[in-house]
């Protein structure tokens, strides 16, 4: 005998939940207001103000952190002028462009 149904033990009833009866009003000791949701206010601004702030800070580091890094391995010897340049042109050009954008961008959405 084959059957392809599951053996009982291993399936999971679950009750239809339209099915169900409900309750014809609010819960004893509450009132038809009770049972509404709190309005959920998110002050959008104050989070799109955060997320510029965030991300310029983040380009303005990145910026601090290849110049520093630039420079120490100027002084260390560890590459010469002409490599640096070329570090300059490749990486940090780049990114004073971005930081420039988000900056203007951070500082222009401000208003008065």
């Amino acid at each position: 005998m084959s059957d392809d149904s599951p053996p009982t033990d291993a399936v999971e009833v679950v009750p239809d939940l339209d099915a169900l009866p409900r309750p014809a009003g609010p819960a004893v000791g509450t009132s038809a207001a009770d049972n509404v949701a709190p309005a959920v206010t998110v002050n959008v601004e104050a989070r799109r103000e955060g997320a510029r702030l965030a991300i310029a800070l983040i380009l303005l580091g990145l910026l601090a952190l290849l110049t520093i890094a630039s420079l120490c391995g100027l002084l260390a010897n560890l590459i010469n002028a002409r490599e640096l340049k070329d570090v300059a042109t490749a990486l940090i050009t780049p990114v004073v462009a971005l930081v420039g954008a988000a900056t203007g961008f951070y500082y222009g959405g401000r208003t008065p």
